[in-house]
């Protein structure tokens, strides 16, 4: 049940952005923009305040990707060389 919560929190951090907005949702999604905005001048520029919260970021936006491919049926072939 871990493993499958983990995988899941890029969806718990998007249904948790609309369930709590209420009403004014509109000012939640402004106010998280900026704040990922924030982060990525951070992180470009290489800060160390950004280091943490933007892998957080960058991994679970890789789950749900990922998620969303393999729900599509998307799949990928990986390469196997030839032994000897």
């Amino acid at each position: 049940s871990h493993k499958l919560l983990r995988w899941l929190v890029g969806l718990w951090v998007i249904l948790g952005t609309f369930a709590l907005a209420g009403a004014g949702w509109w000012w939640v999604v402004v106010a998280e923009l900026m704040g990922f905005g924030w982060l990525a001048w951070g992180w470009t520029r290489g800060a160390r305040w950004a280091r943490l919260p933007g892998f957080f970021l960058l991994v679970h936006a890789a789950y749900t990707v990922a998620l969303w491919q393999a729900c599509r049926g998307e799949r990928y072939v990986t390469w196997k060389p030839r032994g000897g």
